[in-house]
């Protein structure tokens, strides 16, 4: 069985958000869900650290949302539709000191890329 592209992938994932959200309107033994936290992490194998990173940073952008930067260098932005908080991670090729909140214009990463 071959792996899924990203098209079947992001079909998989819809439709079982769909099925999620299914259930808990039609069964009542679901408690209410109040938070809801969804990660994509985008590992190595999404691409170079420069394309990891700039997907972060266009998610960011189109959403108004804030990129940080941790202490091993992975990028990360979170947008909150409703109760759900979407996440969005992209890990470093290797590790880095510095962290804290970083713009695109100045993400060494990406000017070096």
């Amino acid at each position: 069985m071959s792996k899924p592209n990203d098209a079947e992938r992001r079909a998989q994932t819809i439709a079982a958000l769909r099925d999620f959200a299914d259930r808990v309107e039609i069964d009542p033994t679901i408690p209410t869900p109040t938070d809801v936290d969804i990660r994509v992490h985008l590992h190595s194998t999404r691409g170079t650290q420069a394309q990891r990173f700039a997907a972060v940073f266009d998610f960011a952008e189109q959403h108004g949302a804030p990129v940080t930067e941790n202490p091993r260098g992975h990028r990360k932005t979170t947008k909150r539709f409703g109760p759900i908080d979407l996440t969005v991670l992209a890990f470093a090729d290797k590790q880095n000191t510095a962290f804290g909140v970083v713009t695109r214009a100045d993400d060494p990463a990406l000017t070096a890329a």
